[in-house]
């Protein structure tokens, strides 16, 4: 293997992780009425935190945990 190469499984790990936080941060905007992630960034910093967002391990289609949004929604709104 050449150096600084990853395997066909990490890179697949990798884009596991990738989907799953781009699935939870689309559900995190739409759940507090935000339109862009920077935004949400700057208006929610703790709770935009990529290891804060994954933890919750969303799927497509489930909502996020009704505390950590109602906690988000008191701070921002």
């Amino acid at each position: 293997m050449l150096s600084g190469s990853i395997t066909f499984n990490e890179a697949n790990g990798k884009i596991d992780q990738l989907k799953t936080l781009s699935i939870a941060k689309s559900a995190f905007l739409q759940e507090v009425d935000i339109k862009e992630w920077d935004i949400a960034e700057r208006k929610l910093p703790d709770f935009t935190k990529e290891d804060v967002i994954v933890k919750f391990n969303i799927q497509k289609g489930k909502p996020l945990p009704k505390a950590f949004l109602v906690s988000a929604i008191i701070i921002c709104c």
